[in-house]
């Protein structure tokens, strides 16, 4: 394993109390062709890194691809020894479009407190707006297709549906896109006394200085081999790419 920082800031207040490590769009699910989360890798990343007891940790949406999966159980199943693992931290975990139907109720979807304002920030994004239905739909389509083997296929077709729906929609918090969209957001929330604005859903890793403010987008662990966190240690932000 690989540990490389990418980029460094420093914040204006340090926003938590002890090492905190952020991550993002783990999008954990069963077994099976369609699981593509890095769970090997970002379990031993947080073993050696962030090391549960010394550090807290903070999840910020698409834990579980309930979307793909259908059954939370078997995903939890199915991850145990991450599910463990995670468990084991002090901390947060805020729930994303991808898994909120199954485990929202009653749980926090934003972070804001000490200067520091967190979520995964689907909320943004047009086409999340009544729940993502269309998305959730085309999703659980495309697992099934998956389970009969049919992924590689049906590939090309994947590749133009997904062409077109990001020129249709245009909006930066695409995936494909930027994180545009968050960082004007976060501009104004600046104002609003927020020294630390972090989000997911783009799965576009980024640390960013602005005015009053630093934005950060932990990325996600679907990526083969590699895997993306944010760390926050008193006043000081790292975005950092881990690869196997």
């Amino acid at each position: 394993m690989k540990v490389e920082t990418i980029a460094t800031a420093t914040i204006l207040w340090a926003p938590f109390r002890r090492p905190t490590v952020l991550i993002s769009d783990v999008h954990r699910n069963t077994r099976g062709p369609h699981n593509n989360c890095q769970s090997d890798l970002l379990i031993e990343f947080l073993r050696t890194h962030c090391p549960p007891g010394d550090w807290d940790l903070f999840e910020l949406g698409d834990n579980r691809d309930v979307w793909e999966a259908l059954d939370k159980h078997q995903i939890i199943l199915d991850n145990r020894q991450l599910e463990i693992l995670l468990g084991i931290y002090n901390g947060v975990h805020l729930f994303g479009n991808h898994d909120a139907e199954a485990d929202a109720p009653g749980k926090p979807f934003v972070y804001d407190r000490g200067g520091a304002f967190l979520w995964h920030g689907h909320q943004l994004d047009p086409a999340c707006r009544g729940r993502g239905t269309l998305g959730r739909i085309a999703s659980v389509a495309w697992a099934a297709a998956e389970r009969l083997y049919l992924g590689r296929l049906l590939g090309g077709f994947k590749t133009c549906v997904q062409r077109w729906s990001t020129n249709r929609i245009r909006t930066a918090s695409r995936r494909g896109g930027d994180n545009r969209l968050y960082i004007a957001d976060a501009a104004e929330r600046a104002a609003d006394g927020i020294c630390l604005y972090v989000n997911g859903h783009t799965h576009k890793p980024q640390l960013a200085q602005l005015e009053g403010c630093i934005y950060a987008n932990p990325g996600s662990w679907v990526g083969e081999g590699r895997g993306y966190a944010v760390t926050v240690v008193g006043r000081d932000v790292s975005l950092l790419a881990i690869t196997a």
